[in-house]
């Protein structure tokens, strides 16, 4: 029994083995292009390619197909998505176009050995048909689609997803943003050996995702959120569908609709109405973590809040329940990804306008100050009134930890008396952020505001009537906090960097564009 037993074994390492030689081989072929139009990107758009979209470009892949003159100069042709018999694409690869009914959308049929990556940060592919797939692949094998933001410009109904695969092999979605208005994440069909690593699936109209007929299905550090409003994840007639370590939450809808078949959850974590959970006992569960909420309130991100309301109400007090997830796309995260991922799940219109300044520099009307280097942004308002300063700001940073982890903080200030400063935990681990009541009461005295550094590892409470009055320090030694009374001139570390603005930090932005409120 034993020398059969390792017969077998020897059998599939040679198996693994010749397999990964083959592939290994296969990679070799690929040809390496950057594009930055989407003319480019589906000229590139060949079996054994690896396309690299840059840092910051955005493809807005409509452009390519805008009509059908242009998709037959690119080289294009119209093909159904309802092919009787989808092995024809086997001996002849098809790069083509169908239209569902608003605009085109592109399909890949029948390619083979495709990368498509983003370098660095902010590479984007979009389409605006509601009722397209962003990208649509038939009887593809050995599909990567790597560091990418994916999504619509606007909601589609019925149909339209953002990644559709049908009859495919061998996919890799890894340290993508999928995000609608498209009506699902991902739609699969009769499709095997499918990986999804460390992406997001977000803000999609009716479901996170379908799953037909698919086998051998892995969701690996995902995270999904915001998405309405039907059954949200469908799994029907499909084998072998896990998800593992992956976070699920503030979404609208059943949850879970099985029909066919288990699936398996490994460490999720689980934030739904307990009411609308769906399908659980068709899940193999081992040590996921179940939340039970409230239907979660649809915020209109365009509400205009009353300039005459509460400072407080500029304020999220809910910031304790939550543990954002940071999508940095596959690098170290910096002061951005730690800030866009605490900011998307803020309910403060303040923090959300900072994220929309920082995400658009050249429109936004707010001072602007962003330090990779040390870690450290800010985003402030300029406006000002008769009465008194009218100012809104919000600064963050974050300090590395002994054990690996980092400490984050976020400081929403409002004119002169109003603050609330956040702190979170990163698990590099998990990429979670878990929040942390680590300010003593002590360092927020009336007629104080306390400063995060930009240089060195000290906050400083300051005296708001002398800003380079320093009343104590809050220093974190790798460990911990330590809080010392000094009483003395506000201590500067570190070279006085400026932008564009003239402005350091939250106290040379004071200084600058407040004078007569802080000396």
């Amino acid at each position: 029994m034993n020398t059969m037993r390792n017969f077998r074994l020897l059998v599939v390492a040679m198996t693994i083995l010749f397999g990964f030689g083959s592939a290994h081989a296969e990679i070799q072929k690929t040809k390496v292009k950057k594009v930055q139009t989407a003319e480019q990107f589906v000229q590139a758009m060949k079996s054994n390619s690896h396309i690299l979209i840059p840092q910051g470009v955005t493809i807005m892949l409509t452009e390519a197909l805008v009509d059908a003159d242009n998709c037959a100069a690119i080289g294009l042709k119209e093909i159904s998505i309802y092919e009787s018999n989808y092995d024809i694409y086997d001996k002849k690869p098809t790069l083509g176009y169908y239209d569902p009914f608003d605009g085109p959308q592109l399909i890949l049929a029948g390619m083979r050995n495709i990368t498509i990556e983003g370098e660095g940060t902010g590479a984007s592919i979009i389409i605006s048909p509601r009722y397209s797939y962003v990208l649509h692949f038939i009887k593809c094998r050995n599909i990567t689609l790597r560091n990418l933001t994916l999504g619509h410009t606007e909601e589609g109904y019925c149909e339209g997803g953002v990644v559709g695969l049908y009859y495919c092999d061998n996919v890799a979605i890894e340290h993508c943003d999928m995000y609608g208005c498209g009506t699902e994440g991902i739609g699969a069909e009769h499709t095997s050996n499918l990986r999804c690593d460390n992406s997001i699936i977000r803000e999609c109209s009716y479901f996170i995702m379908n799953l037909s007929d698919c086998k051998n299905v892995e969701f690996n550090a995902c995270e999904f959120h915001h998405n309405k409003e039907f059954p949200l994840i469908n799994v029907k007639s499909s084998s072998n569908v896990a998800f593992n370590n992956t976070y699920i939450h503030e979404n609208q809808g059943q949850l879970f609709s099985i029909q066919g078949g288990n699936i398996r959850l490994h460490e999720c974590e689980i934030e739904h109405p307990a009411d609308k959970l769906g399908h659980t006992n068709k899940i193999n569960d081992d040590n996921s973590k179940w939340i039970p909420t409230e239907e979660p309130v649809v915020v209109d991100e365009d509400e205009v809040m009353d300039e005459q309301a509460e400072p407080t109400r500029y304020w999220d007090y809910d910031w304790m329940d939550k543990r954002p997830l940071v999508n940095s796309g596959g690098q170290t995260p910096g002061i951005v990804d730690f800030f866009k991922a605490f900011a998307h799940k803020s309910n403060s219109p303040m923090v959300r306008q900072a994220v929309t300044d920082l995400d658009n520099p050249q429109a936004a009307e707010s001072i602007i100050e962003i330090d990779r280097s040390n870690g450290y942004l800010l985003v402030g308002s300029k406006s000002d009134t008769h009465e008194g300063p009218d100012y809104k700001v919000v600064e963050a940073c974050y300090w590395k930890c002994d054990n690996g982890h980092r400490i984050f903080a976020v400081n929403a200030i409002i004119d002169t008396e109003a603050t609330m400063v956040m702190f979170y935990d990163y698990d590099p681990r998990t990429r979670l952020l878990s929040p942390l009541d680590i300010i003593p009461q002590r360092m927020l005295t009336e007629g104080s505001i306390l400063a995060l550094p930009r240089y060195g590892k000290s906050m400083q409470l300051l005296d708001m009537k002398n800003i380079d009055y320093q009343l104590a320090s809050y220093t974190y030694t790798g460990s911990e906090f330590v809080f010392l009374r000094t009483n003395s001139k506000r201590i500067v570390q570190g070279k006085a960097l400026t932008n564009s603005y003239g402005v350091v930090d939250l106290v040379s932005y004071l200084k600058r564009f407040y004078p007569e409120y802080v000396n």
